[in-house]
Order: structure tokens, then C-alpha cells, then sequence
């Protein structure tokens, strides 16, 4: 179909459809890009909140708990289980040092070197103490570092993939806006269009009626004027002949501002003579004014319907 024959609603529905499947496609996209860059962001945040429980000390009940709460969390982001498991252990190794440890560089790594004795049985507690403080420190803080680096990561690309699919969606926004914008004056051109159309309709049945009238007003003043002559003079039905005739040359001249001794006399009978000159005139004068209200009513049905 042409564009020129699409009505103004089609031509919306056309524009609307291809704005809402580049919005469906925007949002698939959108699902597709941030997707990972949230999991990522959820397993750093998992792995920064288990450290920081792990150093401020707990025991083997809670730590048990703990573990599971990790694995749930990690596979829920999109881990398999042994990547789960590595990731509990990597956070377990990390967390080898107490919140003190960290900050103040304390001696004391006791209760965290307990804990890394259980954790990796390298002989007890002592040894996991001395293990604790050479490795703890190290491993604690590039644990929080690397936890804190890849958060902002994941966040950071979070965002940038919101920011990107937002600014698509917004994008699609606005030309559904767009599109409803010019929809509505389209709307709003077709109804004017289609008001001068109705209103030039009526001039036109006005002209064309007016353009009858005058014909057969005409017809009846000449049919009068002869009907005189066929008449005996002085006679009442003669009387009533010339006051009929008279009385529709009347309406004639006013209708149509004729001027006496111009376009009509009166005879010696007392008759109005409405000469053929101006007869031809008004009639002339009638079809002119009907074709172009014709011509008119026409022109404005056709912008109405292309409108």
C-alpha cells in the first residue's frame, strides 16, 4: 500500500509498532548486558560481607552456617558448585586474620589463628597462629581490596549498562511521544479538514438550491407575463394575471437588486417587464456561483479524505 492512501491512523500504528519493537528489543538487550555485571557485583558483596564476618570472630556453628549461606548466595548469582565451593574457600583463606589485624598490625592474631588451624589442619593451633599473622595481614587486605575492586567493578558496569539501556528506553520514549505528538495533529488536521468539507458541502446545497429557485422563479414570472396576453383586457382573470406576474418580478428585482429602467420597465398595462438581458444575467450570475461552490466542495472532500 502507499504511503499517500494510508489513512492517519495507520500511519500511526505503523510508527507505533516499529517504536514498541525497538523498546522490546532495548529491553532484551538491556536484560542481556546487566545480567552479568549484577552477578558479579552480588558474589564481591557476598565475598566482602563473609570476610568481614569471619575476622570479627566467630565460632564453628556459625561458621558452618556461614559457608552455606555463601554457597546459597554465589550459586543464586549464577555460580556452579564447585565454583561456589572455590569461592568459600577463597573466603575463608582471606578472612585468616582478625579486624584488628587489618587496622593496627596487632601481634595478637589468636583467636582468627585458631581458625585457620581448623580450616587447614597445618598442626594445630599454634602453628595456624604464626601461619595467621605472616599470611593473615597480606591476605586480609588484598581480600578486601580485590572484594572492594571488583564490587565497584561489577557496580560500575552495572551501571554503565543501565545507564546505556536506560538512555535506548528513553529514546523509545520520547518517539512513542513523538509519534502521539504527531498522531495528535494529524488527528486534529483531518477534523478541521474534514469541518471545512461538511460546511463547503452545505454552501454548495445552498448555491445549487438558490440556482433552482431563481430557474423556477423565472419560468414562473414569464408563464404570468404571457398568460396576460392571452387575456381579455379589463377582465378580472386579466387583473389577477398582471398582480400575479407583478408580484413575482417583485421578488425577483429584490432578490437579485435589479434596476429599474435597466433591467426592467413597466408597460402601459401596468405590467413589471423583466427584459432578457438581465433574465441571462441571473441566471449566469446563479451557475457561476453553484459551479464554484461545487469546484470548492470537491476540492475540500479530497483533503479531507487524504488528510
Amino acid at each position: 500500500m502507499n504511503d499517500d492512501t494510508l489513512s492517519g491512523w495507520e500511519k500511526f500504528s505503523t510508527l507505533l509498532t516499529t517504536v514498541m519493537m525497538a523498546t522490546i528489543s532495548l529491553t532484551t538487550a538491556y536484560k542481556g548486558m546487566l545480567a552479568p555485571a549484577l552477578n558479579a557485583a552480588s558474589i564481591a558483596m557476598t565475598k566482602q560481607m563473609a570476610t568481614k564476618r569471619i575476622k570479627q570472630g566467630i565460632d564453628e556453628a556459625e561458621l558452618a552456617n556461614l559457608k552455606e549461606e555463601v554457597i546459597t548466595r554465589t550459586q543464586a548469582a549464577g555460580a556452579t558448585e564447585a565454583q561456589a565451593a572455590a569461592i568459600w574457600k577463597e573466603i575463608a583463606a582471606k578472612g585468616a586474620e582478625t579486624a584488628t589485624d587489618v587496622a593496627t598490625g596487632d601481634k595478637d592474631g589468636g583467636a582468627v589463628g585458631g581458625l585457620f588451624s581448623k580450616l587447614f589442619k597445618k598442626g594445630g593451633k599454634e602453628a595456624g597462629k604464626k601461619a595467621g599473622k605472616k599470611a593473615g595481614k597480606k591476605a586480609g587486605k588484598q581480600a578486601a581490596k580485590g572484594a572492594g575492586k571488583t564490587a565497584a567493578q561489577g557496580l560500575g558496569s552495572s551501571l554503565g549498562s543501565f545507564a546505556l539501556a536506560a538512555a535506548g528506553i528513553a529514546i523509545a520514549v520520547g518517539a512513542i511521544a513523538l509519534a502521539v505528538n504527531q498522531f495528535n495533529k494529524a488527528d486534529k488536521a483531518a477534523a478541521k479538514a474534514a469541518e471545512t468539507a461538511s460546511k463547503l458541502s452545505e454552501a454548495y446545497n445552498e448555491a445549487r438550491k438558490a440556482n433552482e429557485e431563481l430557474k423556477s422563479s423565472l419560468k414562473s414570472y414569464d408563464d404570468l407575463a404571457d398568460k396576460t396576453k392571452t387575456l381579455v383586457k379589463g377582465t378580472e382573470e386579466w387583473k389577477d394575471a398582471i398582480a400575479d406576474a407583478n408580484a413575482e418580478a417583485r421578488e425577483l428585482i429584490k432578490t437579485n437588486g435589479l434596476i429599474n429602467g435597466v433591467d426592467y420597465t413597466i408597460d402601459d398595462n401596468g405590467l413589471i417587464v423583466i427584459n432578457d438581458e438581465a433574465q441571462d444575467k441571473m441566471k449566469a450570475k446563479a451557475n457561476k456561483a453553484e459551479a464554484g461552490a461545487l469546484a470548492m466542495s470537491l476540492n475540500a472532500d479530497q483533503r479531507a479524505k487524504e488528510a
